[in-house]
């Protein structure tokens, strides 16, 4: 309990700017004025969308943060201690509450935490993967039927809490074998029912769920071909992943990576000379230790590599939560004589993840603040009597960010990956869900190619963060001048 409590407790700390301030995530935002549940159906995720009928106590969904995230947390918390509690790492005093933050203390977290409603569904799929592995019954059919639904269940969340699954078997195998645990009988059990749960759950998807499956779901489940393609696909796949991975530990942080690995991959080599010593080792404990080793960082895109179109997002990494446990698991087992020190590297590891964590929210808080005050900007021009005509909106180019938002993103190149710009050239139903926010009544239009060369004659607004003009009845937003980047639709 003294650690769940205290797990809790980091969590709430790394996330004191989401609970104490009000986030609008794009598809939050449209959910929020809208109270539609419908499209969780259509992203193949029924368990989400029951979930949060219950919590909403309705047909439609209801704004109730931040108690999303901090049920998430918890479920996070109370996970991740059973799951290192389950691995009996060797730590004394204050030391042995540093395991679980591993767990909790993840850059790649912070966007998933951000959603006001799936916050608590990615979380609870995470936690749910880490118990998954942990099932452990006398009689092995029973073992796989269990671990089996609960990975299925797990789908019905949130998909990418599989890689988390993978990466948590990976651990406990390496933690079996320094048990002197059987590994192989258990770990055929464990892939055994991974792959019943996937098969269960793309058939129930495909011929079970009331509701089509959505276009952007398809794009993005679809299996890789095997033809020659298929290998430019995987690389392009690992270099995406890589470089998002890599954004979290810009310069001089890369040492927060390479140190870990680096010790990782000594710490396997010297498991096995231990293992040669006490008369243990064979073959199958070398494959499997060091196979354990490669899975857990193969882990952290997952099943994503085998997919010909994969989501590059951050949420999807949470298994590298597991990456560094599984870093940290090996040096203190296989260098027992630093096991102090090695716990202070750690340390200032997760105080680093810790910054990056608050730095990420306090950047998204200020950076949506900014945009509301521009899109009420908007609509004190739209009051102007020459602007009693338009019915419609459209923008030209990206509102620039603030100044202080600008700084943290070049110091912290994640943020970019992790935050939705909302005030821009994007899809149309974010116009719409911003117009609605501000109380306006009006459509949200693309701007045509003529928008973009038009020299008016008389400006609704001129300001150094856009120009406003009519055109029809149709206010143009032109962002241009305000030097943020410029994408088309």
């Amino acid at each position: 309990m003294q650690r769940i409590a205290l797990t809790m407790m980091v969590a709430l700390l790394a996330t004191i700017p989401l609970w104490t301030n009000k986030i609008y995530y794009r598809d939050d935002l449209y959910r929020i004025l809208d109270g539609d549940r419908s499209t969780w159906l259509s992203n193949g995720r029924p368990g989400t969308w029951l979930l949060q009928s219950l919590i909403s106590f309705g047909d439609t969904v209801s704004d109730i943060s931040p108690l999303n995230l901090l049920l998430g947390l918890l479920a996070l918390s109370i996970a991740a201690v059973f799951f290192t509690e389950r691995l009996r790492i060797p730590l004394a005093g204050f030391w042995s509450f540093l395991p679980p933050l591993f767990v909790i203390l993840n850059p790649f977290l912070t966007q998933g935490m951000l959603y006001t409603y799936d916050s608590l569904t990615i979380l609870l799929s995470f936690a749910g993967a880490m118990l998954a592995s942990m099932v452990n019954r006398a009689k092995p059919f029973q073992e796989i039927v269990y671990t089996a639904l609960i990975l299925l269940l797990i789908q019905t969340l949130y998909q990418p809490g599989l890689n988390v699954y993978i990466a948590c078997v990976a651990l406990l195998v390496v933690s079996r074998l320094v048990n002197d645990q059987s590994s192989w009988k258990w770990l055929c059990g464990k892939i055994v029912a991974l792959g019943i749960a996937i098969l269960a759950y793309k058939l129930a998807m495909n011929y079970l769920l009331p509701v089509k499956i959505d276009w952007y779901s398809m794009k993005h489940s679809k299996l890789l071909s095997l033809n020659s393609d298929s290998l430019q696909v995987l690389i392009n796949t690992i270099k995406a992943f890589s470089d998002l991975f890599l954004s979290a530990y810009p310069r001089g942080m890369m040492v927060f990576i390479g140190l870990p690995m680096l010790i990782m991959f000594s710490g396997l080599i010297v498991m096995v000379r231990n293992l040669k010593q006490q008369q243990k080792l064979t073959l199958s404990a070398v494959l499997m230790l060091f196979s354990a080793g490669l899975i857990v960082i193969i882990a952290i895109p997952g099943l994503s590599l085998a997919l010909a179109t994969p989501l590059f997002a951050p949420r999807m990494l949470g298994a590298c939560s597991i990456t560094f446990l599984f870093c940290f698991y090996v040096a203190v087992y296989s260098l027992p004589a630093i096991r102090s020190w090695l716990a202070g590297l750690s340390a200032i590891l997760l105080f680093y993840h810790l910054v990056v964590m608050l730095v990420t929210f306090n950047t998204v808080v200020n950076d949506q603040r900014y945009q509301m005050e521009v899109m009420n900007q908007i609509k004190i021009t739209l009051s102007a009597p020459a602007a009693q005509s338009i019915d419609s909106l459209a923008f030209i180019g990206q509102l620039n960010d603030a100044p202080e938002v600008q700084t943290n993103i070049r110091n912290f190149p994640i943020i970019e990956h992790i935050r939705m710009k909302m005030l821009g050239e994007s899809e149309p139903w974010i116009w719409l869900a911003l117009i609605k926010h501000v109380g306006l009544r009006l459509k949200a239009v693309k701007a045509t190619d003529e928008m973009r060369v038009i020299i008016p004659r008389h400006y609704l607004a001129q300001g150094p963060d856009f120009d406003a003009f009519q055109d029809g009845q149709t206010m143009v937003i032109d962002f241009r001048k305000s030097g943020g980047q410029i994408n088309k639709p």
